[in-house]
């Protein structure tokens, strides 16, 4: 059925749905209830099986609603190569099963969610990864970095290159990789390789050996630092652009029957972990 499901409008002066095509939509149009119910309505952004999956994971239909919305503002705003959700899946299956692609689909299973639906939350992380990337962050103050020094002064750190610009580098092509924000692989490299992480694939080039914070010189401790709360930064910035892109799609948006969702950033790690590794 397609009722309850929250559908587009036309775009200012475009002809509104025709009441046969609201009525069709009330009543139900078999498959097309996650593209377009008629010729003249347009496409689905959150339809209720969707959220009943999700509701089943989170416990919360208003929390899965708000999940989808995310999901379908981020794939309006732009797309991502297959080939990096397919690295990205990769690296996920690796990091969370061993590379045991049955004990990966077992999972996602147990979730109650689709094979569909996790390769959504793997490029839904990629595509939030690109949005992240836009935004220029402030200078963090010298409060900020002492702190950050001090709370990390044992987190190892690599310096390493890159031939494409990594978010766990601050979008850099080169710099200091932190254990608990780059992808483990990092640490594990004795040559230059090519790694699957779940933010796409990269070939990465160690510059150095790791070790602990505390023990780089003050200068490269206040470059690892200012990178770290930079993404920290960019993080907040994402939340606020999110919130804007998602009242925008929700003012052109008809919810029949449902909540409409609330409008802010969701994050899954807690429900599905093994989608999500650092």
């Amino acid at each position: 059925m397609c009722e309850g499901m929250c559908t587009r409008w036309p775009a200012a002066g475009a002809s509104a749905p025709s009441r046969a095509a609201l009525g069709k939509a009330r009543s139900g149009c078999s498959d097309a209830c996650c593209s377009k119910c008629t010729s003249d309505a347009t496409a689905v952004l959150i339809d209720r099986n969707s959220v009943s999956r999700f509701t089943k994971l989170t416990g919360d239909p208003g929390y899965a609603a708000s999940v989808l919305l995310e999901q379908a503002t981020l794939k309006a705003e732009l797309a991502v190569d297959p080939r990096d959700v397919e690295s990205a899946q990769r690296a996920v299956v690796a990091a969370s099963f061993g590379g045991d692609l049955a004990k990966y689909r077992a999972a996602v299973v147990a979730s109650k969610l689709t094979l569909a639906d996790a390769q959504t939350i793997i490029a839904t992380r990629l595509r939030r990864d690109e949005v992240e990337a836009r935004f220029k962050p402030p200078t963090p103050t010298g409060e900020q970095i002492d702190d950050f020094i001090a709370t990390y002064t044992d987190q190892q750190v690599r310096l390493v290159s890159s031939t494409r610009a990594a978010p766990w580098l601050g979008g850099a092509f080169r710099g200091w990789a932190v254990a608990t924000l780059a992808p483990s692989e990092v640490f594990g490299l004795t040559a230059p390789g090519k790694i699957d992480t779940p933010d796409g694939t990269f070939d990465v080039t160690p510059v150095g050996a790791a070790l602990p914070l505390g023990l780089l010189p003050r200068a490269q401790a206040v470059d690892v630092a200012s990178v770290a709360l930079g993404r920290l930064a960019r993080e907040r910035s994402y939340r606020s652009w999110l919130h804007g892109a998602e009242q925008k799609l929700l003012a052109d948006a008809s919810c029949l029957n449902d909540q409409i969702p609330t409008a802010e950033a969701t994050d899954l790690s807690p429900f599905v972990p093994f989608l999500l590794p650092v």
